[in-house]
């Protein structure tokens, strides 16, 4: 591992978008509401054509709430984003309960409030009707951008935000949804960028500042001691010191806080008079533009809190605080920080304000950064307990009393009265068991001379009896800074582990006795111990490249180590690391077991979620190597545009691909879900889409199919999938990607496939939809479908080479039993089908298949549309039994050898019938031009002036929650149209470029 100053460089944080200045000497008594800030000034203007980052919103999302709305974004530097916009309606107040779905981006419209001030006298949520629940799955992402945009919760309502260590709920800035998407340079000194996250309760407080219904003169500590929040935040304070104020469990709150004015900032995490049955644990605040968290008043308890790069203070109190914490890391920042703690009670002349600000703190690990940071100041007049902690690399200032009244709290009320009380009285500073492992010489008094005085006092090491004769022991270290004795690590090194004392903390407030100091135990390692696995990477541990638990090292490649994934995958897994870590697929690796095809998994089945980061690059070097996700299972693939996840081979790893036509050098990716299929080989007694009608997929890849309309698989974004695809026999192959019964709640988007053996992407029924796909040099069809597919796609390339077959091949079920149910409709706009030399054709329609296809392209093929068998009717009589499907083709160009083939159709309908069947029909001489990916200078995905001149249908009417209105022909609008280029790949595998 790297020194701490070398560790510290690669952590560096600073001020982004605001200036900052520090604010430690000034009181923190608010002004009162205060009008916001003005938004940063705009980056300079955008790029003609905007990068999209992010996933988008799924379209089967729920936008009925009045206070959600779906939206496009333009950021200040000319990125767009698709977000559901939150906002608090016309008074800017949430009314209504609302769910934060996973997989979902949010935008913080403005600073939002979460019900309506329920007032002091009330004293539970909900009450009084007038509060409401804000309810975040595990997963769920919420953005904000800009001084105005932040989220506040009101006395009378709760925020249950219940993530997991595998799925932490972050709160964060589109600034670094940009960052991570590759749209804007990565920037480690990024703070400021949105409001923060703000908590206001009921629990008593001593700053009395508002004054309600005419109470003059309120007693602190009341239920009439209320104050106004900073940043415009509300009012909070009461007399329910067990008020509960909802839920915070892992939970991260990214690059927040705001400086308005030496009175007037914001907090990562703004505790205001919250009480004690709000529960707080495992929450990071990263990079924020003030303190990290800051209690208010109040009596909530927090433990297991990281906070890292915080450009002020990282935990700071005031106004009568009385909670405990434990389990506290602090890493600061080089460029911006100020003290790990700084603790007031009210102010130098209201020192003895009651409730006096008294928290417990045990088992803290302080890590400074060795060039002006300071420790902790304790001030106006607080009381502490501060035990079982290591704090190291202060050397500016480790520890300070701040003024005398506060040193009375430490050396008075301990020594004049010759014990400190056992219950820690309100005049009570207990300091011992702490390891400072900072420059001697850096304790501070408000009077010359009283630092040493503190330090001596501090440092005693025998024993002092107190009042009922009980031990308390004064044993802390004070020693020449050693880097052994805290390690960058921030896991105890042999001396702080041998430490001659630990304080037991049994029964004080709400610690418990955990036998050592600092806050991770002598057992936890660095892959394994409270703050792994939930905290932004690369934060807090420094990276290593060891392999994943649940993979295996197998050598190098690539320059990366190589990690294997066989067999079963039991439990949740991430691959991340991409710039240093390659996985490899070793036999065919299942995720989960199979979980029935009903909504409620099967008894004994096991549910697995596998998260790929971006960048990551997962191989297959065999013919029997694949991926398939099983039924209630999940895959997130979720790359970016400049980092995209990528499924390859290992010869194409290695360099040893040198024809452009290789293909199925490995088996591809197969996804099972829940949604209905028609056909039920499982049971042939089945009835066509319900729970009991099931298909074993292709190549071995497990069973699919079931009731599930909205089933959920996770998601693909920014995907590739190359070089795969084996075909066994006519009725065995394996696909680029195969969805086989997945469902509506499942996101793709962006995804390339190339060069597969068989068809690029195929739909086994199911009701998933799709949008931005490419596939390239496929062996077979590019997209297939069949046994009842009724999802939907927009934006599809499909470019053939040699070899390849239609770009469309759709059916429903088979030339013997058209008429299944669910029968294949699919809806499909903007596509965009460019044969290989006239060898290839078009499109096939067959087998029963309906559907609506808006605004294609073919071109460059032997056959531009074939339809076969039934479909003519359905797109003839526009109907057939027993469900009235129908067939809609409306926008169309057609530049082949042979525009519509009418061979096979045993009705031996003419041409001509067909023609007149299509709206908006062209044929012509194809203009189309620019970029291919096979390198062509006669035909490329940009349309030429007869395309652009051709009628065009708007998609949106089909379904406007999806669809866009794309009103023209083929999946490319122009040549500034690029959201295909940046992120594939051509036929020589290099990566395209969007400049």
């Amino acid at each position: 591992m790297t020194s701490i100053p070398n560790f510290r460089r690669a952590l560096m944080v600073g001020v982004a978008g605001f200036a900052l200045a520090a604010c430690s000497d000034t009181s923190i008594s608010s002004p009162g509401p205060a009008a916001p800030a003005p938004a940063p000034a705009p980056a300079p203007s955008p790029a003609p054509a905007p990068t999209t980052i992010g996933t988008g919103v799924p379209a089967n999302f729920d936008a009925s709430s009045e206070f959600l709305t779906v939206t496009t974004r333009t950021t200040a530097n000319g990125s767009v984003v698709e977000v559901v916009e939150v906002s608090g309606g016309s008074g800017g107040q949430i009314t209504d309960d609302i769910t934060f779905q996973s997989g979902v981006p949010y935008f913080l419209s403005g600073t939002v409030f979460a019900g309506v001030d329920a007032g002091a006298t009330t004293t539970s949520a909900n009450e009084d009707g007038t509060g409401v629940v804000l309810t975040f799955e595990p997963g769920a992402t919420i953005y904000g951008s800009g001084a105005n945009s932040g989220l506040v919760i009101q006395r009378g309502s709760m925020i249950m935000a219940d993530g997991t260590a595998d799925q932490p709920i972050v709160f964060t800035s589109v600034e670094e949804l940009e960052r991570q998407s590759g749209a804007a340079p990565a920037n480690p000194n990024a703070r400021s960028e949105w409001l923060g996250l703000i908590i206001n309760g009921f629990a008593p407080i001593n700053n009395c500042d508002v004054i309600i219904d005419g109470v003059e003169n309120p007693v602190p500590g009341s239920a009439d001691c209320q104050d106004d929040g900073e940043a415009g935040s509300g009012v909070y304070g009461g007399g329910d010191a067990e008020d509960d104020s909802g839920v915070l469990r892992y939970v991260r709150v990214e690059h927040a806080g705001v400086f308005f004015t030496e009175e007037d900032q914001s907090n990562g995490i703004a505790f205001q008079g919250v009480g004690s049955d709000t529960v707080v644990e495992n929450i990071q605040v990263h990079n924020n533009g003030d303190d990290g968290v800051e209690f208010f008043g109040g009596t909530v308890n927090a433990k297991n809190v990281v906070i890292t790069g915080a450009a002020d203070d990282s935990i700071d109190w005031t106004d009568g605080w009385t909670g405990s914490l434990q389990n506290v890391l602090v890493i600061q920042s080089e460029d911006s920080s100020d003290f790990a703690i700084e603790g007031d009670n009210r102010s130098v002349t209201d020192a003895d304000l009651t409730p006096r600000s008294n928290p417990k703190i045990s088992n803290f690990t302080f890590i400074g950064a060795a060039n002006g940071e300071k420790g902790i100041r304790l001030r106006e007049g607080t009381g502490a307990l501060l035990v079982n902690g290591v704090m190291s690399n202060f050397n500016a200032g480790g520890f300070e009393i701040g003024d005398a009244p506060t040193l009375s709290n430490l050396l008075d009320a301990t020594i004049a009265s010759g014990a400190v009380s056992p219950t820690y009285d309100d005049d009570a500073i207990v300091v011992t068991s702490n390891l400072f492992n900072n420059d001697p010489e850096v304790v501070d008094g408000p009077a010359e001379g009283d630092g040493a005085t503190i330090q001596a006092f501090l440092g005693q090491q025998d024993t002092i009896l107190n009042s009922d004769d009980e031990v308390v022991f004064f044993d802390n270290e004070f020693v020449e800074f050693d880097s052994s004795l805290a390690s960058t690590t921030f896991v105890p090194g042999i001396e702080v582990v041998t430490f001659p004392q630990v304080y037991d903390v049994t029964g004080i407030g709400a610690l418990t006795d955990l036998g050592y100091i600092g806050a991770f135990s002598p057992e936890e390692t660095v892959e394994d111990n409270w703050a792994a696995g939930w905290t932004k990477p690369g934060t807090v541990f420094e990276e290593s490249d060891d392999c994943p638990t649940g993979t295996s090292e197998e050598g190098a490649l690539d320059g990366k180590v190589v990690c294997a994934l066989s067999g079963v995958i039991q439990s949740d897994l991430t691959l991340d690391r991409g710039s240093s870590i390659i996985y490899r697929l070793r036999g065919q690796v299942f995720v989960g077991t199979d979980g029935g095809s009903e909504a409620v998994n099967d008894t004994n089945s096991t549910q697995v979620d596998l998260t790929i980061d971006p960048g990551v690059t997962v191989f297959g070097d065999s013919v029997t190597d694949g991926l398939v996700v099983t039924r209630g299972s999940k895959l997130f693939a979720n790359g970016t545009a400049a980092a995209p996840v990528v499924f390859t081979s290992g010869p194409a790893l290695r360099g040893e691909i040198t024809d452009p036509d290789t293909r199925a050098q490995w088996l591809g990716l197969s996804i099972n879900g829940k949604a209905p299929i028609n056909k039920c080989d499982v049971d042939p007694s089945a009835t066509g889409g319900t729970a009991e009608c099931e298909d074993d997929g292709e190549a071995s890849s497990g069973v699919f199919g079931g009731n599930v309309s909205a089933d959920s698989s996770g998601s693909l974004t920014y995907t590739r999938v190359e070089y795969a695809g084996i075909f066994r026999n006519e009725e065995d192959q394996s696909n680029g990607i195969a969805f086989q019964g997945v469902g509506a709640g499942t996101v793709v988007d962006f995804i390339q496939v190339h060069n597969n053996g068989d068809d690029g992407v195929e739909f086994f029924g199911g009701t998933v939809n799709a949008k931005h796909v490419v596939i390239t040099g496929q062996g077979d069809d590019a997209v297939d479908w069949t046994d009842g597919w009724t999802g939907k796609m927009q934006y599809v390339i499909a470019e053939h080479s040699n070899g390849s077959d239609y770009g469309f091949e759709g059916d429903s079920r088979s030339s013997s039993s058209p008429d299944e149910t669910p029968r294949s409709t699919p809806q499909i706009a903007n596509y965009t089908i460019i044969g290989f030399n006239e060898e290839s054709p078009g499109a096939r329609f067959r087998e029963g298949m309906g559907g609506d296809f808006y605004n294609g392209i073919i071109a460059n093929t032997s056959k531009g549309l074939d339809i076969d068998d039934v479909v003519d009717d359905l797109l003839l009589n526009g109907s057939r039994a027993p469900d009235g499907a129908s067939l809609t083709i409306n926008g169309l160009f057609l530049d082949t050898a042979e525009n519509i083939d009418e061979d096979d159709d045993t009705d031996a309908t003419e041409a001509s019938d067909i023609r007149s069947a299509i709206s908006n029909l062209v044929e012509g001489t194809n203009g189309m031009t620019g970029f291919s990916f096979f390198g062509r200078d006669t035909i490329g995905v940009e349309p030429g002036t007869a395309e652009t001149n051709a009628t065009a249908a708007d998609p949106s009417t089909l379904d406007a929650s999806f669809f866009d209105a794309a009103q023209y022909l083929g999946a490319v609008e122009d040549a500034d149209d690029d959201w295909y280029l940046g992120w594939t790949i051509d036929s020589t595998g290099a990566v395209t470029s969007a400049n």
